[in-house]
């Protein structure tokens, strides 16, 4: 290699010219030049591990927080919406781990000489999924968890009244403690959306107070996993999905 090859190599690669990067690996490994221009095989990897199975970064993952309506707590001095705003933006930094609920396949067993033979009967997903944060100095994702919990039990105690919406109506029956979630995958560009997901009715099923109260002998960040309890999971790639327009909405409502 000459010093004009490796001027171009660091011309193509600086951080200045980092734009050029992208194209100093598709002509010189992705098509592959030399010995590897009629390798075909190899021409067809390097293409696959540069642009679809990037080891550095192949897409983001972000989760969009809806908050419970909290109807009944809005006729009482517990209801702070400015809390539930700040919470719901939030949230899109500080969480750094989603663990869906996982779809899953019922059977029942048809009875047979040569033993049952299991047939699908619904699919379904499961009652819970996880969320592991990054808390602030405020400790606000904590803190409105603390909330979230203490709602909910003066909602079952009878402490706080239900809202008369609930109680007739197109929302009869509703959860004023249940909201739901978001995850969008983006590519990484973080431009496009190549897959959303969303669980509906959640609520925390506990609060993750060792992970607050953390560890004296390291000074380590903590992410605190909080557990909710799902009612319905649904995810697509299909951009023309209901649940698309319904997050572009909701993103143009918060952000915009």
């Amino acid at each position: 290699m000459n010093y004009i090859e490796k001027g171009k190599i660091m011309q193509d690669t600086s951080f200045s010219g980092s734009a050029n990067l992208n194209k100093f690996i598709n002509d010189n490994i992705v098509e592959g030049g030399g010995i590897l221009k009629e390798n075909h095989p190899m021409q067809y990897f390097n293409r696959q591990v540069a642009q679809n199975f990037n080891p550095d970064i192949n897409g983001y993952s972000l989760c969009f927080m809806v908050p419970p309506p909290f109807i009944s707590l809005r006729e009482v001095s517990k209801y702070q919406y400015s809390y539930v705003e700040l919470f719901r933006k939030l949230t899109v930094f500080s969480s750094v781990q989603f663990n869906p609920p996982t779809r899953q396949v019922q059977t029942e067993k048809l009875a047979a000489r040569t033993g049952g033979i299991p047939y699908a009967t619904e699919v379904e997903p499961s009652e819970q999924c996880s969320v592991s944060y990054i808390d602030n100095t405020d400790l606000d994702i904590f803190n409105y968890h603390c909330s979230w919990l203490d709602a909910i039990n003066d909602l079952v105690l009878g402490y706080v009244k239900p809202s008369s919406i609930y109680l007739s109506g197109s929302e009869y029956g509703g959860l004023d403690y249940a909201g739901s979630l978001f995850v969008v995958r983006y590519d990484n560009s973080m431009q496009n959306i190549l897959y959303v997901g969303k669980v509906t009715g959640i609520y925390p099923q506990s609060l993750p107070n060792k992970e607050i109260i953390g560890q004296r002998t390291n000074n380590e960040i903590s992410t605190i996993p909080i557990t909710y309890f799902a009612g319905w999971y649904e995810e697509t790639t299909n951009l023309h999905h209901p649940i698309w327009k319904e997050l572009e909405d909701m993103v143009i409502s918060y952000y915009g």
